[in-house]
């Protein structure tokens, strides 16, 4: 990968973190590991932008990535910022699969992050041609995102709430012969549906996952003497979707409507660090 398409590291949205937190007995310990971590990952990644050597450059973005990582782990895994920090040293050290997945786990807790959005796009297009991208989100993926953010019973009541407004306008419109109360009803219910939908158990970020393992064999079935799925191994960075899960395997879909099945370490859900 060439060092100018490799992105700049943030200092000021990496440091920003130290400010961002509360002021609690726990979040002084997160504060004081992040005043510890965060100069040296960040003065190590931009050494390795410097450096010719490919070997040596490599290894410097490899420490840069795992300070970030024991950053997020031990002091706050809520930022899109450190998500973006992280996904810009895995890039940097060529692992296309934890750089995209850093990028959308960071979109995921902040879906305006610019530079997580132009950065997943750049490293979208290191991945072959074949692969198949998920379609860019629309408006009600933004609004699944912020219904992620509430509680079950919020989630439920906010539901109940739609589906009645929907249920009278409807109700009303029927009643009283007006088509443009028939049609408004629509929105409501489907942001009920929506709010259902989101409330059963099974988060939308538990399911998106991203193959995080170079030269994955997808196989037919969860075992290694299975057949594989496909006429090539899927390479890291492919975004997937968890659709079922048996001791040691996942069966992940594409976004083109194939599923296969993998080891469960070569895929690692948004937000769980590889």
């Amino acid at each position: 990968m060439s060092r100018s398409n490799i992105p700049r590291l943030s200092r000021l949205g990496a440091l920003l973190v130290l400010l961002l937190l509360p002021t609690s007995a726990p979040a002084r310990d997160a504060r004081t590991l992040l005043e510890e971590v965060l100069p040296p990952a960040i003065a190590e990644y931009e050494r390795a932008l410097t450096l010719s050597d490919r070997d040596a450059r490599l290894e410097g973005f490899e420490r840069a990535r795992l300070q970030f990582q024991r950053a997020i782990r031990e002091g706050t895994a809520e930022n899109a910022d450190l998500w973006t920090n992280l996904g810009n040293a895995a890039l940097g050290g060529e692992s296309l699969g934890v750089a995209i997945h850093a990028y959308r786990t960071a979109l995921r807790l902040d879906p305006d992050h610019r530079r997580a959005g132009g950065n997943l796009a750049h490293a979208r297009r290191l991945l072959p041609d074949w692969v198949p991208t998920p379609a860019e989100g629309g408006a009600l993926d933004t609004f699944l995102f912020w219904a992620q953010r509430l509680s079950s019973a919020e989630r439920g009541i906010l539901a109940a709430g739609a589906l009645l407004i929907a249920a009278l306008l409807l109700s009303v419109g029927i009643a009283r012969r007006r088509g443009g109360l028939r049609t408004l009803a629509v929105l409501p219910l489907l942001v009920g549906v929506a709010l259902l939908l989101t409330g059963g158990g099974t988060s939308l970020d538990t399911m998106e996952a991203v193959i995080i393992v170079e030269d994955t064999v997808a196989r037919a079935a969860d075992s290694r003497s299975a057949p594989a799925k496909f006429s090539e191994p899927l390479p890291d960075g492919v975004e997937v979707t968890i659709l079922e899960e048996r001791e040691g395997w996942r069966r992940v879909g594409l976004s083109d409507g194939r599923d296969a099945w993998v080891p469960t370490a070569s895929v690692a859900r948004l937000g769980e660090l590889p």
